[in-house]
């Protein structure tokens, strides 16, 4: 894993904790991915980045709660019909949000 913060390559696990990810629903139903991710401690004492979580690409991102899939779905909703009349359809569709 490389650190985010300075790009030095670390191994050194600092710990790990379950990462719950909401996705697109799949027939009508809400998905839920949990993942167990690793945290690693940064070997670099200039670093500021002092522990980071690994990330995977193209599913996760830093502190985000959502896959990229379905926030380009909330984002499109949001887009067509301008924050609370856009939480109707979402609700349709199986997708839950909360008041941001």
């Amino acid at each position: 894993m490389r650190c985010p913060g300075c790009g030095m390559p670390s191994w050194r696990v600092h710990g790990r904790y379950v990462r719950r990810l909401g996705d697109a629903p799949v027939a009508g139903s809400p998905v839920v991915i949990e993942l167990t991710v690793r945290r690693f401690k940064c070997l670099s004492s200039r670093c500021p980045a002092v522990a980071f979580a690994e990330q995977i690409e193209g599913l996760t991102r830093p502190h985000a709660r959502q896959t990229q899939v379905l926030r380009s779905m909330l984002a499109s909703i949001a887009l067509c019909l301008a924050g609370r009349p856009g939480a109707r359809p979402a609700a349709s569709l199986r997708i839950r949000i909360t008041p941001g």
